[in-house]
């Protein structure tokens, strides 16, 4: 019997109730759930077998829900089920198919009450309405009273409700006047479809008592409210969370009926079911006294890794394996036809109505606490994704992923790639922190309104916690890197300016100085010198005691001693300010760039390069005003081959110099364009490369700060 401690009846299970599943399997397929007094099975197998077997295992229970179809065992069940949905009644699959073109146009008359709204909620304002119209027509029954029927239906498989038959009742008495009337109705109707049909087929009087019969319109309604809108919902949710999956059903609809298949498979709407045993059984090597519980768990069998390949993954043309989700043998779900029929509708006319319907940003993806159901809460959808819709969902997918992104230690993550090996390095990769990248998020971010300021808090002592004796950093730790690098002037001087603003002070700019040659060059990295120990002695005697450790990397000629370039320089200048002990190297930084003359080392793209000059200008080094026109230019001519990364960067330098509004206006356009177009923007840019172009650092991260600094003003899209 399994040790673990699960209750099935907690809002956590309900959120991921396959993770509970996939861990119970370690130890078997079947399970006593003391705080639920039941026994859950969770094997395909166990599951099939029980549900063929009913002259052990009854549905009747104790507390009969509806004692004609669900809780009813053969041969009463397989009598009733005649009268409902045999040849030519009701629930036939023959009357199904003929109310095609009646329940595809409720569809329509639902979707044309919605093209004029920007926003709306799929399930409140299509799948439920929708449902329980096709199901209430179904029944012959019109009716204003929608509203109590959803809310009825919302608590009837509630996990409060299952577990507290006094609750389920109450919530059923709210409903049952109205549900009475109804059913007066039909019979007035004696000869109408529908209702009436059940009531006055010639079984029924032998079959049927009136009790019956209210308990039976109880079941079919609350059917027709839950099954088919969590089908439709799970099947959007999978789509919207795979681009290329939904692309290809857009464009090619004949395929969804494999997604509805795979998603009532991956997502059972239905997720557990109960019976009871007759006898003492033995399932397993577990002996279940008789008059047990027995809880079948549906969504787990569907994942059964013995019957289906890869059972956690969306496969679309799946072949192996009979799904569990509408139940097995007998009770098959009377209404599987019915379901399968609306989902199908509904997702052929949804995406003909708004191919372009995308995820709102405000969307969280909350289940409903129920054991027995699996639903979403709320599905809040844009009609389109265009102008203010996809850049604010893109913006709050960027809040998400830096959330989410930072770690216990309130680190944001580094990324790396090495492009010429041919090992897993290849591809990008998660790497040691480097506060260099962090404090860039951290400069986006504190212009950036949207970012909770405890986020900044967080991040900013991270950079405290890096910060080395004398006040300097480097791209990583020395104990951690493969290639381990000395302090360098572009680390020390951002990672101290973020610090600054957040009211830090830091002793290092005497430090960052002595890197200034006499012709304006900035040196690169922090070495042992004379000057140095003039002005920070513990510092330099430090980096003479690292000097070994770093041997390697000069050696592979990864740095030397020498290097300067204006990347580098530009981001140690923000820092310093424009002074007088600074004019020479800013203008030097100028000279450079103008005649084209850079080398390149660390920063391979020059649109980087360009972002670091506007932004130091921004920070107050306003002679670099001097190189906004060829910024511009580089930004006219290259903007048609630049990736997003590369446009949010264009857009921030034009933004930052305040210059030609029209380009910036044409970059922004490009910027939507990958909005409405690109689900997942937000990737890892080689924004940091090696001299050798052996090495790129990044972090989508990065790539997420940069976009809500650019947008943060867009209120007009």
């Amino acid at each position: 019997m399994s040790k673990i401690n699960t209750d099935i009846s907690t809002i956590q299970f309900s959120q991921n109730p396959y993770k509970v599943y996939e861990e119970l399997r370690k130890t078997g397929n079947v399970h006593y759930l003391k705080s639920n007094n039941t026994w859950l099975i969770i094997g395909y197998n166990e599951i099939t077998d029980i549900l063929t077997n009913s002259a052990i295992y009854s549905s009747e229970g104790d507390s009969p829900f509806d004692p004609i179809l669900l809780n009813c065992d053969p041969p009463e069940h397989t009598k009733n089920r005649k009268i409902i949905g045999g040849d030519k009644a009701l629930f036939s699959p023959n009357r199904i198919e003929d109310l095609e073109q009646k329940n595809r146009q409720i569809c329509r008359q639902i979707l044309n009450s919605l093209v004029t709204k920007d926003e709306f909620d799929i399930l409140k304002d299509f799948c439920l309405p929708f449902s329980s119209l096709v199901v209430l027509r179904l029944l012959g029954i019109t009716t204003t009273e929608n509203e109590t029927l959803r809310n009825w239906s919302s608590e009837a498989v509630s996990s409060k409700a299952i577990f507290d038959t006094n609750y389920a009742l109450e919530k059923w008495n709210e409903l049952k006047p109205i549900v009475e009337e109804w059913i007066q109705i039909a019979i007035e109707k004696k000869d109408s479809e529908g209702l009436s049909e059940i009531i006055f087929h010639k079984n029924s009087k032998d079959n049927f008592s009136y009790d019956n019969i209210l308990n039976l319109t109880k079941v079919l309604l609350l059917g027709g409210n839950e099954t088919t809108p969590n089908l439709i919902s799970s099947a959007l949710l999978i789509l919207f969370k795979t681009p290329s999956l939904f692309k290809q059903i857009i464009e090619n609809t004949y395929l969804i009926p494999n997604l509805i298949n795979e998603t009532l498979r991956l997502e059972a709407p239905t997720q557990i079911i109960q019976r009871t045993n007759k006898e003492e059984v033995t399932i397993g090597n577990h002996t279940i006294p008789k008059n047990s519980s027995i809880s079948l768990a549906l969504g787990a069998a569907n994942r059964d890794p013995e019957i289906f390949d890869l059972p956690n993954e969306f496969i679309l043309d799946r072949k192996k394996g009979k799904i569990l989700s509408f139940g097995y043998g007998p009770h098959y779900c009377i209404g599987a036809h019915l379901a399968k029929q609306e989902a199908q509708i509904a997702l052929e006319e949804l995406f003909n109505y708004f191919p372009e319907i995308c995820l709102s940003p405000d969307f969280k993806s909350i289940y409903r606490n129920s054991s027995h159901i699996r639903g979403l809460e709320k599905m809040p959808v844009f009609s389109k994704k265009e102008g203010k819709y996809a850049t604010l969902l893109q913006r709050k997918n960027a809040i998400s992923l830096l959330e989410k992104g930072m770690n216990e230690n309130f680190e944001f993550p580094t990324f790396e790639f090495y492009p010429n090996q041919n090992t897993s390095n290849k591809d990008w990769h998660i790497t040691y922190p480097s506060p260099f990248i962090h404090s860039n998020i951290l400069y986006s971010l504190m212009n950036s309104s949207v970012i909770n300021e405890n986020l900044i808090k967080k991040g900013t002592l991270f950079l405290l916690n890096s910060a080395e004796k004398g006040d300097v950093f480097r791209f990583w730790k020395l104990e951690n890197s493969l290639n381990k690098v000395p302090p360098d002037i572009d680390d020390t001087a951002l990672c101290s300016f973020i610090l600054e603003k957040q009211g830090h002070k830091l002793n290092n700019k005497k430090t960052l100085l002595k890197n200034i040659k006499n012709d304006g060059r900035l040196l690169t990295w922090i070495l042992p010198s004379w000057n140095l120990f003039i002005v920070n002695p513990y510092l330099c005697l430090k980096l003479l005691f690292e000097k070994k450790a770093v041997a390697n990397t000069i050696k592979s000629g990864m740095l030397h001693q020498t290097d300067t370039e204006v990347g580098v320089a530009v981001n140690a200048l923000l820092y310093l300010g424009e002074n007088k002990n600074t004019k020479k190297a800013i203008e030097y930084c100028i000279t450079v760039w103008e005649n084209d003359k850079d080398k390149h080392h660390f920063y391979e793209h020059k649109i980087v390069i360009a972002y670091h000059f506007a932004r130091a200008y921004k920070e107050g080094i306003t002679t670099f005003n001097k190189v906004s026109n060829t910024i511009e230019k580089l930004i006219q001519k290259e903007k048609d081959t630049y990736c997003f990364a590369e446009l949010i960067l264009s857009y921030l330098c034009l933004k930052y110099f305040k210059t030609n509004d029209s380009l910036k206006n044409e970059i922004k356009a490009l910027i939507i364009k990958n909005c409405k177009t690109n689900l997942t923007l937000f990737e890892n840019y080689p924004y940091f490369t090696s001299k050798d172009r052996n090495y790129c650092a990044g972090s989508y991260c990065l790539t997420a700060s940069w976009f809500l600094e650019a947008t943060e003003d867009w209120t007009d899209e």
